[in-house]
């Protein structure tokens, strides 16, 4: 209930908050209501929408003008074929657009990248670095494609015998532990490791 989390943020003792909810634009008409009672707070906020948020600019408007700081945006791949391994409907042809109308209304966007569908190659990386350097995303999380426990994708790498013997304690988006279809492991996670924030390929 709204009431309840609006008398929640006015107990906590900071002025900067990070909504977890994985995508608070999952029901616009309740953002809409959230961001309405935010406004008068004076807060600093952050939260994760996906791709969908760039069709709506009044709302971007109103989150912008509430206190919102950062949104953090799941793109998962530059590739039309691997989104449709994540079963989602945003299409990459938009995300362009929607990095720069949130950057106009003076928010930061993070977007989060994924490689390893069975639709990638390693030059995935290659053009994700290039989308970053052209939309001056903020941020990049990226992580590798891992099949954790208890999803549809770790049954079907058991029953394609793809799956590697990996302690689930490793699998925090950095170790692989599947079989790849264009790239073995061993390539995908050298390539993530030289990919990495602070490395400069150019001069490797």
């Amino acid at each position: 209930d709204i009431d309840d989390v609006v008398d929640e943020i006015r107990a906590f003792p900071g002025r900067r908050l990070f909504f977890v909810d994985d995508n608070l634009a999952a029901s616009r008409p309740y953002l809409r209501q959230l961001v309405a009672r935010l406004r008068p707070l004076g807060l600093s906020w952050f939260c994760q929408v996906t791709a969908d948020i760039g069709e709506d600019e009044e709302l971007l408007r109103d989150m912008a003008e509430a206190g919102c700081m950062t949104v953090v945006i799941g793109f998962e791949s530059l590739n039309p074929e691997s989104l449709k391994e994540t079963h989602k409907l945003q299409k990459a042809e938009r995300y362009e657009s929607v990095v720069a109308k949130i950057h106009a209304l003076g928010m930061h966007c993070t977007g989060s990248f994924i490689v390893g569908f069975d639709a990638d190659t390693l030059e995935a990386f290659d053009h994700i670095l290039a989308f970053v350097r052209k939309t001056n995303l903020w941020f990049v999380l990226l992580s590798v494609l891992t099949a954790a426990p208890g999803t549809a994708l770790r049954e079907r790498m058991q029953k394609e015998g793809r799956l590697l013997d990996v302690a689930n304690e490793y699998l925090t988006g950095m170790v692989p532990n599947m079989q790849y279809r264009n790239m073995s492991a061993v390539e995908l996670f050298d390539r993530h490791l030289r990919r990495r924030p602070g490395h400069h390929p150019e001069t490797a």
